[in-house]
């Protein structure tokens, strides 16, 4: 899917549109017989004016679902429209205009659409889901908020998203999505600055179940608050297990559950969610990064080197890449290369700065 491009020609509505492409995004995603690639992997293309067979060529999709938004108060139009790539072939097109407290009912309305025009047969459950999601409505405000937390949260700046995140809840307490949302952006903090946010991560894991049974956002950032927090390992393995069988399939679900895997030093296992992560988002950081330190783990260190380099090199803001390429030049006796890319590296994750004196240690 093609990021939504936002029709108000203004900057400061730009998160409105990353956060719809994003909530759409996942919403085409629980549907099983779709494979949806991320807006990540197709930002480059935006605005781009090259052909479409390249987007088929480097990311493996048949059609593009690509459109715009514009908000006006408390009222969204969107148009979308999807696109056979090779041969290019206009399919359908339509246009939704509703209150923003209706969005839930778009996204179930354009999932529904897309997926009769491609012919991808609905399970019964899934029926069911999206019927559902019609039914709920959701405060603009909080929903706005919502949205800016997302948009915020995919460039990595998860202590503004939390801010927004913090807003949606206390607005809409009611809002599944903004809890999961918000643990998940509170255990992306806990691994930079350490484990104090256990407690609010938990808090707001167990609401996000609570309100949200079959949010498969919610069972992962579940299993991430067991690996990090209580080291139940047979826990959290259960919690990821639900989130990759949650009725509520959602892409992001790989990435926490492959990097659980690598810890526990089950390769095989975490090479299958690799590649199954890197065929659905290859444009990302996340599944080529997760190479890198799966090799690492493996203490191939040498290919880990190439791969977290060639990562560094295409995603240098991804903060984990250059903690874990400064630990394989420590480990091939680069020292200096190593104790000068880690103290970049700190100065982004200061709780890795343990890292530092082992990496000053192999300088002797």
């Amino acid at each position: 899917m093609l990021p939504l491009v936002n029709l108000t020609g203004r900057a400061d509505d730009e998160y409105f549109a990353d956060g719809m492409t994003e909530m759409l995004t996942t919403e085409l995603s629980s549907i099983s017989a779709l494979r949806i690639v991320s807006r990540q992997s197709v930002r480059a293309f935006k605005g781009s004016d090259r052909p479409l067979r390249d987007l088929s060529e480097l990311l493996g999709v048949d059609a593009v679902l690509e459109g715009s938004v514009l908000r006006a108060g408390d009222r969204i139009r969107v148009l979308v429209q999807l696109v056979r790539v090779e041969p290019e072939e206009h399919l359908w097109a339509d246009a939704y205009d509703r209150e923003l407290s209706d969005v839930l009912t778009l996204y179930s309305e354009i999932a529904r659409s897309v997926a009769a025009e491609v012919q991808a047969r609905l399970t019964n459950d899934e029926r069911q889901r999206l019927s559902a999601g019609a039914q709920r409505s959701v405060d603009p405000a909080a929903y706005d908020s919502f949205l800016r937390g997302v948009a915020l949260f995919g460039k990595s700046q998860y202590g503004e998203a939390l801010d927004h995140f913090g807003k949606a809840v206390a607005r809409d307490p009611e809002l599944p999505e903004a809890h999961a949302w918000m643990a998940a952006g509170l255990g992306r903090l806990a691994l930079v600055v350490g484990p104090q946010l256990g407690a609010a991560m938990k808090q707001e894991v167990e609401m996000a179940l609570r309100l949200g049974p079959d949010l498969q956002w919610a069972h992962t950032v579940h299993g991430s608050w067991l690996a990090y927090f209580t080291y139940d390992w047979r826990a959290a393995d259960s919690a990821f297990q639900r989130a990759i069988n949650a009725k509520r399939r959602d892409n992001r679900a790989l990435q926490d559950y492959a990097l659980f895997l690598v810890g526990q030093c089950r390769f095989e296992e975490t090479a299958a969610a690799v590649q199954e992560w890197l065929h659905l988002d290859p444009g990302v950081a996340g599944p080529h990064f997760a190479l890198g330190y799966l090799r690492h783990k493996m203490r191939r260190f040498e290919e880990s080197t190439e791969q977290l380099e060639f990562t560094l090199a295409h995603w240098p803001e991804y903060v984990y890449t250059p903690i874990w390429l400064a630990c394989n030049y420590a480990f091939l006796g680069r020292a200096d290369e190593a104790i000068g890319l880690m103290r970049r590296a700190v100065e982004a994750a200061p709780n890795y700065s343990i890292l530092l004196g082992y990496a000053g240690a192999c300088s002797g």
